[in-house]
């Protein structure tokens, strides 16, 4: 495997060390990299040294995989690194664009796969409370929760009809596209 591909191997005796790098945008995020040592057992491997973020399950993982080799435990790892670094510099790359946009602060928890905020667009639009959870192995939200802050009809030019169809084209949105892209699209239908 090659590092192009987002991991690397280096032998170290019997034992392995694997490095992986995911992408996001087709470039490194940070110089930072994640590595999981294998330290051989026999016909297999155990998990030594690891600093994989602690909600990938790294040991049961080899244990569930390491019985056909160890391609199948790579590409699991690799595939929750990669969906935690497009949620994770998605919801940064948002946060710094959209700033303005967010009403409050973000709720987000360490592995980016719950998602609570609210979504301000324009004067005449009532800010959105949007939640949002992800399985790990996903870059799209698997559940989304919007409804209006304050739903005063008096208070927005806006019928709740309009209101509804709104909401609807928000959600197919943000169900459907990263949260950047989604962030982005919905704020430049509706600003």
């Amino acid at each position: 495997m090659y590092r192009l591909h987002g991991v690397c191997i280096k032998s170290m005796g019997p034992d392995l060390v694997l490095r992986f790098d995911p992408l996001y945008k087709n470039q490194y995020p940070t110089t930072e990299h994640y590595s999981v040592q294998l330290l051989r057992k026999g016909e297999n491997y155990k998990l030594g040294k690891h600093n994989l973020p602690p909600f990938i399950p790294a040991s049961q993982l080899l244990e569930k995989y390491i019985g056909n080799g160890i391609k199948e435990f790579v590409e699991e790892v690799r595939k929750l690194l990669y969906a935690y670094i497009q949620r994770r510099e998605g919801l940064k790359e948002a946060k710094k664009t959209y700033e303005n946009n967010f009403h409050d602060e973000v709720e987000a928890d360490i592995a980016v796969s719950y998602l609570k905020f609210k979504l301000w667009t324009s004067e005449n639009f009532p800010p959105m409370e949007v939640t949002m959870q992800y399985s790990l192995e996903k870059c799209l939200p698997d559940t989304l929760e919007m409804s209006p802050a304050g739903t005063d009809e008096e208070t927005y030019s806006m019928s709740r009809k309009t209101l509804e169809q709104r909401l609807k084209v928000m959600r197919q949105i943000l169900l459907n596209n990263d949260i950047f892209t989604a962030l982005s699209q919905i704020v430049q239908k509706y600003s």
